[in-house]
């Protein structure tokens, strides 16, 4: 995929902190919030320059496995080992408590005045630079700054301590266009492993090659390639799941929505079908869909155009941000409505 901004002036050299043969290992861990299981029985071994996306519905445990990953949550069972040369680099949804009054360029470097990188050495100073806080507002005290401003403040923090692991939950939340194409510039270059939890097609694209979906069976699962891979083989899954009379889909089979009676002698689940608005909804979501898409690319084509034109700029950025939130509320629905279908094409079976 094309970046949000082919033309963005800001030239990123990473910096990351050498990674060694050990990074970090979950084997077999499972969670849940108080009794709601959240997944069971999951392994995973993060690999160097790995480039990792975690979807799913919310509350299904997404930022809980950032958080075991982390080292910050303990699982309810299996364990966590990390290598030694492990350095994670957080990007929380909630940013640190940071002093109102400390200059911007007085909390960068409290993570370090120089991080080396490819291309040599590069300041405090010149990081900011990149991350578009000029010399004039590294003066700033930080009380100052925008929300906004202050997520990408907290942000460059992360990344001038040179993590080798970056994990980014929920990224395009409250970072900017502008900062979002920085940053998948950044990625690009990043020689460590990357994680990101977002329900944003367009950067998950951008920045991941391998997915890990949550499924209704308490069950974390492994795709290859990006999220659109992802979901246009959800969808011939559920197209040939539909098609096919009296067998089971391809995927393996998850929880019901009613759960199952504990003995022979309990009433049945009740059948599972479609509401007639989820019918017409599911009929009409693809095409939805594809027209939100496209009017999220006349957007960025047009934001593009108006670089040098702030007021438009700000009015297009705007509009990119509502139609964006409208394609992620449409995804989370096109996944639930298959997944459903395919629960009610088990059952008949």
């Amino acid at each position: 995929a094309e970046s949000r901004r082919d033309d963005a002036s800001v030239q990123m050299a990473t910096a990351s902190s050498r990674l060694g043969r050990k990074t970090i290992e979950l084997n077999h861990v499972s969670k849940s919030w108080g009794s709601w299981p959240l997944f069971r029985n999951f392994s995973y071994i993060i690999s160097r320059g790995e480039r990792l996306g975690l979807i799913g519905p919310n509350g299904c445990g997404k930022t809980t496995l950032l958080n075991l990953f982390a080292g910050r949550l303990d699982p309810d069972q299996g364990s966590r080992e990390a290598g030694i040369t492990v350095k994670i680099g957080f990007f929380t949804q909630d940013s640190e408590p940071i002093d109102p009054d400390i200059r911007v360029i007085e909390y960068i470097r409290e993570a370090a005045e120089i991080v080396l990188t490819d291309d040599g050495e590069l300041s405090a100073t010149q990081m900011c630079e990149r991350f578009l806080f000029p010399p004039v507002l590294q003066w700033t005290p930080v009380r100052k700054l925008s929300g906004g401003e202050r997520r990408r403040l907290f942000l460059l923090k992360i990344l001038m301590s040179a993590p080798n692991v970056l994990l980014l939950d929920e990224p395009t939340n409250d970072l900017d266009i502008t900062t979002l194409s920085i940053l998948e510039n950044y990625l690009e270059d990043f020689p460590g492993a990357v994680i990101v939890v977002s329900h944003d097609r367009y950067f998950l694209d951008r920045v991941v090659d391998r997915i890990l979906a949550f499924e209704p069976d308490c069950q974390i699962r492994q795709y290859e390639g990006d999220f659109s891979g992802y979901l246009e083989l959800k969808q011939g899954q559920s197209q040939l799941a539909s098609e096919t009379t009296g067998s089971k889909p391809s995927i393996t089979s998850q929880r019901p929505l009613t759960e199952p009676a504990p003995d022979s002698r309990s009433p049945k689940p009740l059948k599972m079908k479609l509401k007639l608005s989820e019918k017409i909804e599911l009929e009409t979501i693809d095409a939805r869909i594809a027209e939100l898409e496209a009017t999220c690319d006349d957007l960025r084509h047009r934001m593009e155009a108006a670089a040098t034109d702030y007021i438009q700029l700000q009015a297009l950025g705007d509009e990119l941000a509502a139609a964006t939130d409208a394609l992620d509320q449409a995804m989370e629905r096109w996944v639930y409505l298959n997944e459903l279908l395919e629960q009610i094409e088990q059952q008949r079976s």
